[in-house]
């Protein structure tokens, strides 16, 4: 019933996925630009036209009566974090513990511009040994996209350059607030 749901949804906005979903069990999904709480929606229904489960991390603000219920059913997982706490050990306990998961992260952290990407997703996928499955919401084109499956090499600086180079044509939809953190390179 999901399936169908958003796959009409979709079809009336005018929105398409293109791009393959990973044979693997487990994956950390990277999806850039985050710039508008519409992000969520259309990542929602983009994992629902395709019969897949979504799971996300989202601030943990957002979970009170009825936010957090809906946020909850739709797969989101709170994160509670600040100065002194550091939410990557939880979430690779909780990544440890199931069996099949796309994890879903948006690396800014925040609908804002920021001046860099936050690299827990990195550091996840990592001590896992887990491919990250590249994915954006291009609001210009209308279409979310699963580019490609990443594997860390454990050359941080290097994998996060070769990382940014799939987002330098991808528009959010507030494009002014979309931040890249590396010089632009070729892919």
């Amino acid at each position: 019933m999901k399936k169908l749901f958003a796959r009409w949804v979709m079809k009336m906005a005018g929105w398409k996925l293109s791009g393959e979903w990973p044979a693997s069990d487990k994956c950390v999904m990277v999806v850039a630009p985050h710039t508008s709480l519409l992000d969520w929606w259309w990542g929602v229904m983009g994992y629902w036209s395709n019969g897949k489960k979504a799971n996300y991390l989202i601030k943990g603000k957002y979970f009170f009566f009825p936010l957090g219920a809906i946020l909850r059913a739709s797969g989101g997982i709170p994160v509670f974090s600040g100065k002194n706490k550091n939410f990557i050990p939880d979430i690779i306990k909780h990544v440890k513990k199931t069996n099949k998961l796309y994890l879903t992260i948006t690396p800014e952290g925040t609908r804002k511009k920021v001046k860099r990407w936050r690299i827990g997703f990195y550091k996840i996928a990592l001590e896992l040994n887990l491919p990250i499955l590249l994915g954006c919401i291009d609001y210009k084109n209308k279409e979310m996209r699963l580019m490609t499956l990443f594997y860390p090499t454990g050359d941080m600086e290097s994998d996060l350059e070769n990382i940014y180079s799939y987002y330098y044509d991808i528009e959010g939809r507030h494009p002014e607030c979309f931040c890249i953190p590396q010089k632009k390179i070729k892919r």
